[in-house]
């Protein structure tokens, strides 16, 4: 009797692992795809300035083209790295977190100073730069590129 009664408690309790293990297998977060994310050069301005050269104001942008919030790690001061002419801006060191919602987009402006002859067939192109981390440790890194723009002044 007690053995029947043991046994029957036995498989109970390993079913009931067996449920919880699956349940928290479905419920477990992953990492979105690259192709969640685009980025783009926005909108570019071209100013001369005194000295015979120009200076660009351009306008970057990372997409989340996804229905879900996502916690990205990176450069705060530099997400978006501009490259112009296949060179890329200086970027500083310190690591930061910011939220990119849902749809939402993280949109930085900068500022590149050219010569007269740089910016005479320009191409500028963005790679938007940052990890994410889940809670049980996993992360992945992303390199997302934007298409290449031409730009003359």
């Amino acid at each position: 009797m007690w053995k029947k009664t043991i046994s029957i408690f036995l498989l109970c309790v390993l079913i009931g692992i067996l449920l919880v293990g699956c349940g928290q297998s479905k419920n477990a977060e992953t990492l979105p795809s690259d192709d969640v994310f685009s980025s783009e050069v926005g909108e570019v301005s071209v100013q001369e300035v005194g000295d015979g050269g120009y200076q660009l104001t351009v306008e970057t942008v990372l997409h989340n083209n996804s229905d879900k919030a996502y916690e990205i790690l990176g450069n705060p001061t530099c997400w978006n790295v501009l490259y112009v002419n296949e060179q890329a801006e200086a970027q500083d060191l310190p690591a930061g977190s910011y939220t990119l919602q849902p749809g939402g987009e993280l949109k930085e402006t900068k500022k590149v100073n050219l010569t007269a002859e740089q910016a005479k067939n320009c191409e500028l192109y963005v790679v938007s730069q940052f990890s994410i981390e889940l809670e049980d440790g996993t992360s992945q890194t992303y390199a997302i590129q934007s298409e290449t723009r031409e730009v003359s002044a």
